[in-house]
Order: C-alpha cells, then sequence, then structure tokens
C-alpha cells in the first residue's frame, strides 16, 4: 500500500495537545496529525465534504483550524461506549506550525 500523504503525521502520543473539539463543542480524540490534516475518532458520524471548526487546546492556548471532512467510518463498536467512528479531516490551508506546536 502507498502512502499518499503529503507530509508527516504525529500520533496522538508524540502530540501534546491536552484535547481537541469539533466545534461548537464536540469533544474528540487525536489519532494522528500533520500539517495537511488530521484523523480523529468521536462517537458522532461525520459526513464527507461538511465543513468544520477544529480546536486543538494546549496548556498555554488554543488554535482552531478550519476543514473539510474526507472520509469517516466505523473504527468500533463497544458495549459500553457504543459505536465509534474515525474520521479524516483535510485543512483548508496547511498548518506548518500545529505539528511543532503539539510538541514543545
Amino acid at each position: 500500500m502507498t502512502d499518499r500523504r503529503r507530509s508527516v503525521r504525529r500520533s496522538a502520543g508524540e502530540a501534546r495537545w491536552a484535547a481537541a473539539r469539533l466545534r461548537p463543542g464536540r469533544d474528540v480524540a487525536l489519532v494522528d496529525i500533520g500539517e495537511g490534516g488530521v484523523l480523529i475518532e468521536t462517537p458522532a458520524r461525520l459526513f464527507p465534504g461538511t465543513r468544520v471548526v477544529l480546536q486543538f487546546i494546549a496548556p498555554g492556548g488554543s488554535v482552531s483550524v478550519r476543514g473539510r471532512v474526507v472520509r469517516c467510518e466505523v473504527a468500533a463498536l463497544d458495549p459500553s461506549r457504543g459505536v465509534r467512528y474515525r474520521g479524516a479531516v483535510s485543512f483548508d490551508e496547511r498548518q506548518h506550525d500545529l505539528g511543532e506546536l503539539a510538541t514543545r
């Protein structure tokens, strides 16, 4: 399988964002993040083509980034937590500082 990513991705463990939120207020879990986009996990289904705003929250402040949902699929079926979806969001503009800020 060929990796089509245009930039390096950092795993959630490498990124030091305290939290991420899909505006207007739905918390999401970061799977990985790069300059061009992010992979998130959420209990809510995301619809490809939908415009979104993601807010990345760190101890020193937050950053809001606009993007578009590229794909969404069921990631897990958990009896206690329900359905978990994994969605890819492509940023409208490359976020050169986002990955760097996340590792400071």
